[in-house]
């Protein structure tokens, strides 16, 4: 496969002459070619960062839990003790930590502001602990929280946890079939190209017959010349994708890729160049065969 096209894409002098180099249908299947490409990073790069976000989500609040413990004086403090003593003997509660008012307040400040006071919180403490305990040690906690520490209410945050996960799935595969249906138009834009300057091209193309050419070397002029069009406008499209993520303002959404995502975004413009490879070479032996 790949000696193949690297045959198709030999340069020679008198080939190369067969294809005009500057037309409109040559500008404009650059610059779509290069469209395409941007947009494809622009894609890739949210379907990356989708799956390192929910990678992130789920290793994150998978295993965190929160005990809520309502009540006022000493009798909130007598249940801080006492939830704080039964998780010290549960296998699997780990890192258990009681926050007080000012660690709520700083929790809760990028919702409410900073200038929120903390009188105004509600009566409440919170227990933050990592789960690592077995469905039977679990439901053995929630039965003597509710024995031992009337009003406590233990949470593992499955209800806004999953639907978090599940969205950051559904955009990487969105970002996933935007890629796709960006090299699908791609291929679509070469057919027509192709198509388009071989119908132009009708009477070289009958004359280059009549002096012994075959369909093989008629059709690498073409499939040579389109190919590395589209590669040089795929190859420009990706640098300025990529250009735009890394002037990204700090604090803004993490659309960049980090590490051996950024090994993935050149491999655009070869991926440009195949699709192309093939669609030019297909048109081309239909145009050919239909012009015959």
């Amino acid at each position: 496969m790949i000696g193949r096209i690297a045959s198709e894409l030999t340069s020679t002098r008198v080939s190369d002459r067969v294809v005009p180099t500057n037309n409109r249908t040559a500008r404009l299947t650059l610059v779509a070619s290069a469209a395409m490409a941007f947009l494809a990073v622009l894609a890739l790069s949210a379907a990356l960062a989708a799956a390192i976000l929910g990678a992130g989500w789920k290793a994150t609040l998978e295993t965190s839990t929160t005990i809520r413990l309502m009540g006022e004086g000493e009798e909130l403090e007598r249940a801080i003790a006492v939830t704080l003593d039964i998780l010290a003997t549960v296998p699997g509660a780990r890192n258990a930590e009681h926050l007080d008012m000012a660690a709520q307040a700083d929790l809760l400040a990028p919702w409410l502001g900073a200038a929120f006071p903390e009188t105004a919180l509600p009566p409440a403490r919170m227990i933050t602990l990592k789960d690592e305990m077995t469905e039977a040690n679990r439901a053995a906690l929630v039965a003597r929280l509710a024995a031992e520490v009337p009003g406590a209410t233990f949470e593992n945050h499955g209800a806004w946890r999953d639907p978090l996960i599940e969205t950051a799935v559904s955009v990487r595969n969105l970002g996933g079939v935007a890629v796709a249906l960006s090299l699908l138009a791609q291929s679509v834009l070469v057919m027509l190209a192709a198509s388009a300057a071989l119908a132009a091209n009708r009477g070289v193309i009958e004359t280059l017959r009549l002096i012994g050419a075959t369909h093989g070397y008629i059709r690498k002029a073409f499939v040579r010349r389109i190919t590395l069009r589209v590669g040089l406008g795929a190859l420009i499209g990706t640098m300025a994708g990529a250009a735009l993520l890394l002037i990204l303002p700090e604090g803004s959404v993490a659309l960049a890729p980090t590490g051996w995502g950024w090994a993935i975004l050149p491999t655009i413009p070869f991926v440009a160049m195949i699709a192309s490879f093939a669609a030019t070479r297909a048109t081309a032996n239909h145009m050919l065969t239909e012009l015959t």
